[in-house]
């Protein structure tokens, strides 16, 4: 017999796409940011310590957050184009 609770594993979250009025106002967590940068989550603090990476807003014990056009004027700023390439 085996234990139902044991063989569950973790869906990854997906999230609807953010509406066009809300992209200046967004929050990014770790995870988000990691995703879309494509950088470690140590390389980004230590980035950020460096400041070479946009700082988080919100920087509270287990709730880090970052402006998405914070990281998309980053991205940006990094590759010369809006599309990234």
């Amino acid at each position: 017999m085996s234990n139902p609770k044991a063989t569950k594993t973790k869906r990854p979250t997906v999230r609807p796409p953010l509406p066009e009025s809300h992209k200046d106002v967004a929050l990014a967590d770790i995870n988000d940011v990691k995703a879309l940068v494509r950088l470690s989550d140590s390389k980004i603090y230590d980035d950020v310590r460096k400041g070479l990476f946009p700082a988080p807003v919100i920087r509270q014990p287990r709730f880090t957050r970052w402006k998405l056009s914070a990281i998309r004027a980053w991205l940006i700023e990094r590759t010369g184009s809006p599309g990234g390439a």
